[in-house]
């Protein structure tokens, strides 16, 4: 482990590394399902290495770039002689910049790339909702996301919020899926593909107050699209979802440490594949969201309701999300004033391919801790927990539940060029607002 620091004219750079060896029990890394329909969970021990690389570059005109790059690679040994999983792992590299143009103008670029097997992905990886699989433990996939937004000052108190992007979800490898009929659909391949575009104008109500009216399109495409009230469940033509989203916010600081962010509109959808009716689907939407930062914490929460893709190769629904995000030193005195930690946990039902009388219902939810504690100034001890259930239910029949628990603890070694870089907090995906 090492970092270079580099140094432009009236650059300042930072670096950040992290390098772990850990040791942990997985209690399903295999699930299977007997002929009396009982579940059995098959639990391995594994043996990993977790590296994390981070480079942000700070201008002098308060313009900031940052590159952060996590690689996790993990080996099993089963535990009741069954048979264990591959090795496998996770890679996630993410990319945000933020550029001043003119005096009144502002760039925003982020991107972010995930590549993970479902038995090595961690709620702290910020994938939980896109690694709902109602068929195998068995699957690796991939999650890429980019944006851009541009702001420009229009006054002294109103600005112009423009800005698009786009999500594409895609399988790497998987099981056959068995459809009825006895057919089996290969899931290599992109699952799905999400554009979209906000307008947004913002105004200055007070001090405290910044109000804004935006309009959303968002189009989901999948190559495919299945019907869970069946079991098993059969398969159809391509998904294809306009939807345009006008709502109003109101973003609030209630002092220095507390922010809120509310919003509420109205969704405008096409109707999704297996439906009844091709009438469009026309539903209100809320969202709240808190923020909370000070000299110790770091908390951030958020709660939705919405209509949209859980992930798209599900579909689309009414969905209820809650998610949160807790980063910071407990103690700051004593020995222990040293002691990083982060908590997040996120839960989602979402109701799709509503039919009649007949539903389908999706359910996940997470949490996960970790903390490290400084050893000397460049090693330490880290440990954590991740905890993950799912399960979709439809009218006539249940898939089996997928629940998963991890412990890990490991020996980490860490170098930064700026102390003021929560080494442990690079450990995460950018936070993703429930509905965004």
């Amino acid at each position: 482990m090492f970092a270079l620091p580099i140094y432009a004219a009236g650059n300042v750079t930072d670096v950040a590394a992290t390098a772990a060896i850990v040791q942990g029990v997985n209690d399903n890394v295999i699930q299977t399902t007997d002929n009396s329909g009982d579940i059995d969970r098959h639990p391995a021990t594994f043996t990993g290495l977790d590296g994390t690389f981070t480079f942000r570059i700070t201008e002098p005109d308060t313009d900031v770039h940052g590159l952060r790059l996590r690689v996790r690679g993990q080996y099993y040994q089963s535990l009741d002689g069954s048979r264990t999983t591959d090795p496998d792992g996770t890679f996630q590299a993410v990319y945000a910049s933020s550029i001043t143009l003119t005096r009144f103008t502002t760039l925003t670029l982020s991107a972010s790339n995930t590549i993970t097997a479902l038995t090595s992905a961690r709620v702290g990886d910020g994938t939980l909702f896109f690694t709902v699989d109602p068929s195998t433990t068995q699957t690796t996939f991939t999650l890429t996301q980019g944006s851009a937004t541009l702001v420009q000052e229009l006054g002294q108190r109103w600005r112009l919020r423009q800005s698009g992007g786009i999500l594409v979800t895609s399988t790497v490898s998987a099981p056959p899926f068995i459809l009825a009929g006895g057919q089996e659909l290969d899931r290599k391949g992109i699952d799905g593909v999400q554009p979209f575009s906000t307008t947004s104008v913002l105004h200055d109500i007070s001090p405290r107050n910044t109000g804004d009216i935006s309009v959303t399109y968002r189009y989901t495409y999948a190559p495919y699209s299945l019907d869970f009230r069946s079991s098993p469940p059969r398969a159809a033509g391509p998904q294809r979802i306009h939807q345009v989203i006008p709502d109003v916010g109101l973003t609030h600081l209630f002092t220095p440490d507390w922010l809120s962010l509310s919003r509420v509109g109205l969704s405008v959808s096409s109707a999704p594949n297996f439906s009844d009716s091709n009438k469009p689907v026309i539903l209100p939407v809320v969202s709240e969201e808190i923020h909370f930062t000070n000299e110790r914490w770091a908390f951030i929460s958020a709660a939705s309701f919405s209509y949209g893709s859980v992930t798209p190769r599900l579909g689309s629904g009414p969905t209820f999300s809650a998610q949160a995000s807790l980063v910071g030193t407990p103690y700051p005195h004593g020995k222990f004033r040293n002691l990083m930690m982060t908590v997040q946990a996120v839960a989602t039902h979402a109701s799709l391919q509503a039919s009649g009388s007949a539903s389908t219902s999706i359910n996940a939810a997470g949490a996960s801790i970790e903390g490290r504690y400084p050893l000397t100034k460049g090693l330490g001890l880290s440990a954590g927990y991740d905890i993950r259930l799912s399960t979709i239910q439809t009218t006539g029949a249940d898939l089996v539940p997928f629940f998963r628990q991890i412990l890990f603890i490991g020996l980490s070694g860490y170098l930064t060029t700026d102390g003021t870089i929560p080494v442990l907090q690079l450990l995460n995906s950018p936070f993703r607002p429930a509905g965004g």
